[in-house]
């Protein structure tokens, strides 16, 4: 029954997961042990179409060594436990991206209150993943990482909060979308999506959709292309013409979140031949990482790379956020240390003294 306590690992896996949604802990490797490493913190991974065990836990372990914490994944599995023939599986997963959109809660209201509780279950145990995912979030509010189905699963397990507990049981809740195909999301949520727009999943999905279509012209969504992946790769402005690739892969996803960070704050004409970036909001995120150094400096460097004229400002407000403590931080890591230099080498002359930065 939904309405049960559900365990939650204590302890860290080293092996994929068993069986359609199973909960695991999983840690990147060597991070433990570094000083930033936030051992409170907690998120959740949910995994989309055709995913094996082995890819389930491989793009947790990506995502805890983004996001330096544990991560509790959440396993979609495809066919049986992510056996069988792929195609096949793929098949299923499409299938189910297309009936899951159309769970419904409009009977909730003219049920019994003892009565809802087993309705819900109903519509969720089709996919034991949904019932595991509503089980661990709805008392508490981990940030919940989608990628592909798992957003469809996502949004189906918050309507389903939301038809039991209110409407209020959502607010505070965040959402990071990759890949996703749920074009209509309930209201409430913080919504964080990114897309590569030669992703076919999204493509294809949200076009079958009113709420799909809006949502994919409504300026959302962070989208980045061949051109953004090229410079973020070799360091310089793409060629007029090059070669794109269809991709639905998290792990691409993981590997250019720097870029997708970067266009977050980015602003300008419709075309994209004119970027500005909003430096104080850019700042206000790399704040909100708190000690994860490591990943605030790739997404400065690209500062840096595509928008000198700002970096400085940047290191300016990201300074003044973060406060007086921020030396003695940065001297507790090699990465915290490689942020240093930069902020060293960006920030002006009077931020550098007012923080002990030595010339």
């Amino acid at each position: 029954m939904s309405d049960l306590p559900l365990y939650e690992p204590r302890f860290p896996s080293t092996m994929p997961p068993k069986d359609d949604g199973a909960i695991s802990l999983y840690i990147a490797s060597g991070i433990q042990e570094n000083a930033h490493f936030n051992h409170q913190r907690r998120i959740i991974f949910i995994n989309g179409v055709n995913n094996r065990p082995k890819d389930h836990m491989d793009s947790c372990l990506e995502l805890s060594l983004l996001q330096f914490c544990p991560v509790m994944g959440v396993y979609n599995a495809s066919g049986k436990n992510g056996t069988g023939n792929g195609a096949i599986n793929l098949a299923m997963d499409v299938w189910e991206c297309i009936t899951g959109k159309f769970k419904s809660y409009d009977q909730f209201r003219l049920l019994p209150e003892k009565a809802r509780t087993g309705f819900v279950n109903e519509l969720l145990e089709a996919n034991p993943a949904a019932l595991s995912l509503f089980r661990l979030i709805r008392r508490k509010k981990y940030d919940v990482h989608a990628h592909s189905q798992g957003n469809y699963i996502t949004s189906n397990t918050l309507n389903a909060i939301r038809a039991l507990d209110g409407p209020s049981a959502l607010s505070g809740r965040v959402v990071y979308t990759y890949g996703s195909p749920c074009g209509g999301w309930p209201s409430g949520v913080k919504l964080v999506n990114m897309e590569f727009n030669w992703d076919p999943i999204p493509n294809l999905f949200q076009i079958m959709s009113i709420d799909g279509v809006i949502r994919s012209l409504s300026g959302t969504i962070t989208k980045v292309d061949d051109k953004d992946t090229y410079a973020m790769t070799h360091g310089k402005k793409s060629p007029a013409w090059i070669d794109g690739k269809a991709t639905h892969s998290f792990l691409e996803y993981m590997h250019y979140n720097p870029i997708f960070v970067l266009k977050r704050f980015e602003y300008g004409d419709p075309l994209g031949r004119v970027r500005t970036l909003d430096p104080k909001r850019l700042a206000q995120w790399a704040e909100k990482q708190g000690n994860n150094f490591r990943r605030i400096l790739p997404v400065f460097r690209l500062v840096a790379q595509f928008h000198p004229v700002n970096v400085a400002n940047v290191c300016h407000h990201y300074m003044n956020a973060y406060g007086k403590n921020l030396n003695d931080q940065l001297n507790r890591s090699d990465e915290g240390k490689a942020l240093r230099q930069f902020l060293k080498l960006h920030a002006n002359a009077y931020k550098r003294r007012e923080f002990g930065f030595a010339p």
